[in-house]
């Protein structure tokens, strides 16, 4: 049987890993802030839409999860490598971009590095997705440069609609492409 407050601590920690507010990991997922306390508290489970949104996010499995983290199991340090590197890119274009563009486009986004490698953009809807794909990349990738990523990270940005993550709807990809190439491969 699964124990709400289980799920709840797990629900808890990997916010507090990705350095997410309620109300932030509310909007990503398209619940109320109120929701994401109610499951931290235990006092409900989320949805199986929802449970499929915060495995991906956090880079587990839905059972991980559901079930009792061991003591002695460790974190995956490839998911805070990937919310370290966006947070590097969202600190660079702060400094480039108006405020008012920034909180749109940029503070509602999470990120984490997925089974291949790549560094994936969680947007809140499909538009934001598009926008940073078409408007920002340029800057994105120059951020990348600058912070002195691995030069053959890989970028997708993907959209959580109201019905959790839904990856066949928007997904924009790129190849890491060095800002001194011209012939992009």
């Amino acid at each position: 049987m699964v124990d709400p407050i289980v799920v709840g601590s797990n629900i808890l920690a990997g916010r507090k890993r990705l350095g997410l507010s309620q109300t932030g990991l509310g909007d990503t997922l398209r619940v109320s802030h109120q929701a994401v306390s109610k499951w931290e508290r235990g006092e409900c489970l989320p949805d199986i839409d929802a449970l499929v949104g915060l495995a991906g996010l956090f880079g587990s499995t839905i059972d991980e999860l559901l079930r009792k983290r061991e003591e002695t199991e460790p974190i995956p340090a490839v998911q805070e490598d990937g919310v370290e590197i966006w947070r590097k890119v969202q600190d660079w274009m702060r400094e480039r971009i108006t405020e008012p563009s920034y909180r749109t486009h940029f503070e509602p986004t999470l990120a984490f590095i997925d089974e291949n490698g790549e560094l994936v953009v969680q947007c809140a809807t499909p538009f934001q997705a598009q926008w940073l794909f078409t408007r920002y990349m340029h800057f994105i990738l120059q951020a990348l440069d600058e912070s002195a990523v691995r030069p053959d990270l890989k970028l997708k940005f993907i959209h959580a609609s109201k019905y959790g993550p839904d990856k066949h709807k928007a997904r924009f990809q790129t190849d890491r492409i060095s800002l001194g190439e011209t012939n992009p491969k």
